[in-house]
């Protein structure tokens, strides 16, 4: 009995767990791969046009734990933020800014982790609006799916968790900074 205790313990328990708290995702963990910023034109319509509006959490709620996205999804905002001034969209002040960016997060998958690999996803609306007369030039609603790999044997199971939601926000930013930095003036009409 004892060592079927023990078995529960190791194996279940942090599993049961994560799904009643939920610790923050660090904001580093959201951000869009390296990889994008050689993707980016160097000179671009919206470069340092941009400024952050809402983002907002339209999430479920988890049985165990009314606020568990919101908890886990604290740093959306800045992690965000700080996506769009690595790219060059961000306005360097809130003044200049031409345009303002709201994003709704509708919905993130759990991750299903088997065998090194977590499968997850995520689903924000993004909308862009003209400062001077708040009016909507781009809407779009992104869903993005992410796998993350980690190892097999010895992976921290809460590491992995904020991982791999980190990675289904940093892909789905990385893939509206992909979109904003191909805009030109007459795509925003």
């Amino acid at each position: 009995m004892k060592k079927e205790l023990n078995f529960f313990c190791i194996f279940f328990l942090p599993l049961f767990l994560s799904g009643c708290a939920a610790q923050a995702v660090p904001s580093h963990l959201m951000q869009p791969s390296e990889q994008l910023s050689s993707q980016i034109p160097k000179d671009f319509y919206l470069q340092h046009k941009i400024k952050i509006g809402t983002v907002l959490s339209q999430l479920p709620s988890k049985p165990l734990n009314k606020n568990y996205y919101t908890e886990l999804l604290a740093n959306a905002r800045d992690a965000l933020e700080l996506a769009l001034q690595t790219s060059k969209l961000l306005a360097k002040d809130d003044k200049e800014a031409i345009y303002e960016l709201n994003a709704a997060l509708i919905d993130i998958k759990d991750p299903s982790c088997f065998w090194g690999t977590c499968e997850t996803g995520s689903t924000i609306k993004y909308t862009l609006k003209k400062v001077s007369n708040n009016k909507e030039v781009y809407s779009e609603l992104l869903v993005v799916p992410q796998n993350t790999e980690f190892p097999i044997i010895g992976a921290d199971i809460n590491q992995v968790l904020l991982t791999s939601y980190g990675s289904a926000l940093g892909n789905n930013y990385a893939h509206l900074i992909h979109v904003l930095a191909n805009k030109d003036k007459g795509d925003l009409k």
